[in-house]
């Protein structure tokens, strides 16, 4: 199963960051699973190596060192890293730089998809969700293909 989790927010502040690399280092460690994380926004600071945090407190380089660790990809938006001043050799082994063309090429692949704002699609599932897919991401039509829906994180 390819599952790909999109984080929208900055690193810290909210928990959502913090909570879909929990969830992709969870699914990470399964056997069949292949996950793919996709850092658009201010999430593309999630990537940035050196952060320094107080004790106790989770650190996004740590999770999604983490990630890699367990074969997961990370992609950084390479236009959202320019609009803060992120350069390549600032990103965390094992991120790399991305483009919206991968990552619409990961969207496509994946049969799951997760987002910060907590809606999963899920290609292969039982369908009969698509006027809830027509609301979220409307105006785009409906896919022909069965979805389902799930509340994420």
């Amino acid at each position: 199963m390819k599952t790909l989790i999109v984080i929208n927010d900055a690193p810290y502040g909210t928990e959502r960051a913090y909570n879909a690399l929990r969830l992709a280092g969870a699914v990470a460690q399964q056997q069949g699973q292949q996950v793919r994380v996709f850092l658009v926004g201010d999430a593309s600071a999630c990537a940035q190596t050196g952060q320094h945090v107080p004790n106790g407190y989770y650190n996004m380089e740590t999770m999604l060192t983490n990630v890699v660790r367990r074969g997961g990809e990370i992609g950084a938006c390479g236009t959202c890293m320019d609009a803060r001043g992120i350069t390549e050799d600032r990103l965390v082994q094992g991120t790399r730089r991305s483009s919206l063309d991968e990552w619409a090429q990961w969207t496509i692949d994946a049969d799951k998809v997760v987002t910060s704002r907590a809606v999963v699609i899920d290609r292969n599932g039982s369908g009969g969700a698509e006027t809830l897919l027509g609301m979220a991401f409307d105006p785009y039509p409906a896919p022909s293909a069965p979805i389902t829906l799930y509340l994420a994180y």
